[in-house]
């Protein structure tokens, strides 16, 4: 995932994020922009990430100002929440809240069948076959999240961003050095390739991607995904 800063001027189509999708089988990535009209983007954004309406899983994450993630929220039914931001991490059971700060290394915690460890500003939750990290970075004076969801196979019926993830994709052409075709879900479409940051490793590398259209990756339609 990349941000972007959104325009201050007349309404325009901006991208709000570019999403990372990890793949099966394939060395490169697929990735897609996030992109709304300036006039529709809230100030404060939040993605919805993962929802898994089987079993109650809910993870969002919110932007500050339109910029990187600032707070990432977990949910799993309705027993147990956790929220993350740059300085603490908050899990509330039954309005009991238990907070934690990031430099709290070795931190483990067990929430009505969530598990959270943190170790070296990486927090990594658990809920069943969803696997979590969610990693502090630094960027100059300040510091903001990011996410890497890990899962064996898609969830069936999920949601969100990160609803079709992993994604199995089947390079049927390559068009040129930086365009080709591409079979997605069962349907064609084009890539472009482009690089990005990967931001579900400290290091944050750039890495190429295939970029390909929201509507191709993302169940369900923008409203779906991004609210204030």
């Amino acid at each position: 995932m990349r941000p972007k800063s959104r325009a201050d001027a007349s309404p325009t189509l901006v991208t709000v994020i570019k999403v990372l999708l990890p793949t099966q089988g394939q060395n490169t990535s697929i990735c897609f922009d996030v992109e709304a009209q300036t006039n529709r983007i809230p100030r404060n954004p939040v993605l919805t990430l993962l929802y898994d309406p089987a079993t109650g899983i809910s993870i969002t994450g919110e932007m500050l100002q339109g910029q990187h993630l600032h707070t990432i929220g977990v949910r799993h039914k309705d027993g147990c929440y956790m929220k993350a931001n740059t300085t603490a991490i908050v899990v509330t059971q039954e309005e009991i809240e238990s907070v934690f700060s990031w430099a709290d290394l070795g931190m483990s915690h067990r929430c009505d069948g969530i598990t959270l460890n943190l170790h070296d500003e990486v927090l990594l939750v658990e809920m069943g076959k969803v696997h979590l990290r969610i990693l502090r970075h630094k960027d100059g004076q300040s510091n903001f999240l990011w996410t890497a969801i890990s899962l064996q196979a898609p969830i069936p019926g999920a949601k969100g961003l990160l609803g079709n993830s992993p994604i199995s994709y089947v390079l049927k052409e390559t068009t040129s050095t930086i365009s080709a075709k591409l079979e997605i879900l069962g349907k064609e479409v084009m890539g472009r390739r482009v690089s990005a940051v990967d931001y579900s490793i400290h290091s944050k590398p750039t890495v190429d991607c295939w970029l390909v259209p929201f509507s191709s990756v993302v169940p369900g339609s923008l409203q779906d995904v991004l609210s204030s």
